[in-house]
């Protein structure tokens, strides 16, 4: 499966990203004044998207070797780089729940790493960049 998107600049720090699925407008680097922001920076969308997927690994998991659990709660945190170039650092994911893991934690722990956004920061040598 291949993946695309188109992004367009619309004024200054502003973009707008067609999807197939969806259509999002937001702003890049600092938010200036008078502006209002339609959604998410792209580090922000990036960041949230490695946490809805390491939540959907978590579920998927217990769910198939049917763990019984209520509660289901991740607290992803990450700073920003403090240097060139700009990135975030230090990602941390602590998965919170009532599910009774016992001896299957370590396996638990590997299986959710099969989140495609960690594989992709993981296992991607580098952004291929061209000009048209």
């Amino acid at each position: 499966m291949e993946l695309g998107v188109n992004v367009r600049l619309l004024d200054s720090d502003k973009f707008e990203v067609n999807t197939q699925a969806t259509k999002a407008r937001f702003y890049i680097g600092k938010k200036r004044k008078g502006m209002v922001s339609q959604g998410s920076n792209s580090l922000e969308l990036f960041f949230y998207s490695l946490g809805s997927c390491i939540v959907f690994y978590v579920r998927k998991y217990l769910e198939d070797i049917r763990i019984v659990f209520e509660n289901l709660n991740m607290v992803l945190s990450a700073e920003l780089s403090q240097v060139v170039s700009l990135r975030l650092v230090n990602i941390k994911a602590e998965i919170l729940t009532d599910a009774e893991l016992n001896v299957r934690k370590d396996v638990f722990l590997r299986f959710i790493k099969n989140c495609p956004i960690h594989n992709t920061i993981v296992h991607t040598e580098g952004v291929n960049i061209s000009l048209r």
